[in-house]
């Protein structure tokens, strides 16, 4: 068992990690203005100390889910509401920063390209969260460029790519979708709603047929071939 992480950001990452975020996700969180967050990510999973910290997390993740007796159904249900709830949660963040960055550019003159710096003040008041990385003016128009209106539906990730990680490209989360299709089926499955398909086996398909196929000598002349009879 290891104590909590001094560095603070570490730790969070450990604890992100533990509970099922990926590493890359979990980086974003705790580093949301870096660039080339899986990479990054990587390598912090290579430190022993993050490594040793998550192993104690799981085990005390997993020692919580036996004392709060997860075979009973309706903590089951539970768990899965929550888990329900954290993904939406994450895709209303995701939607938000979106909108705030939809919000900045909209304080740019189109004609000129010049930012409106008493929006821009009220712009930061409203969103610390984005505003605290933005140094210089340079700052703010590169986190313009990476605003798409999609990202408004919480669904799409930024990621970062080419030798200096410049490069900004977008791509829908389909492990969120994924994750959320899962839950809602164990929960329908739970509640009886849905059969999991290894109890069913054989359920709703055909009857099989039985087929004899006879081999027999063809008149002179032609060539061989095959007989099937159904049975």
């Amino acid at each position: 068992m290891t104590d909590p992480l001094s560095n603070t950001r570490h730790e969070r990452f450990a604890v992100l990690v533990a509970g099922g975020a990926t590493a890359g996700a979990a980086y974003l969180q705790v580093w949301p203005e870096a660039k080339g967050a899986r990479q990054s990510a990587s390598r912090l999973l290579t430190n022993a100390n993050v490594q040793a910290r998550i192993a104690t997390l799981r085990g005390e993740i997993a020692t919580n889910l036996l004392q709060s007796t997860i075979r009973d159904k309706q903590n089951r249900l539970q768990a899965l509401q929550n888990r329900c709830q954290l993904l939406h949660q994450l895709r209303e963040i995701r939607a938000a920063e979106y909108r705030g960055i939809e919000a900045l550019a909209a304080l740019v003159d189109p004609a000129s390209g010049e930012l409106d710096p008493d929006g821009y003040a009220e712009w930061a008041r409203a969103h610390p969260r984005l505003a605290a990385p933005l140094r210089e003016p340079g700052d703010v128009y590169r986190l313009i460029e990476q605003g798409t209106p999609a990202g408004v539906t919480g669904l799409i990730l930024r990621d970062f790519r080419g030798k200096s990680a410049e490069q900004v490209v977008f791509k829908v989360d389909y492990a969120w979708s994924a994750e959320l299709r899962a839950l809602e089926k164990q929960a329908a499955m739970e509640v009886g709603d849905l059969v999991d398909e290894g109890e069913g086996a054989g359920a709703g398909r055909g009857t099989a047929v039985q087929v004899n196929i006879a081999f027999v000598q063809p008149p002179a002349g032609e060539p061989s071939g095959i007989v099937r009879t159904r049975a």
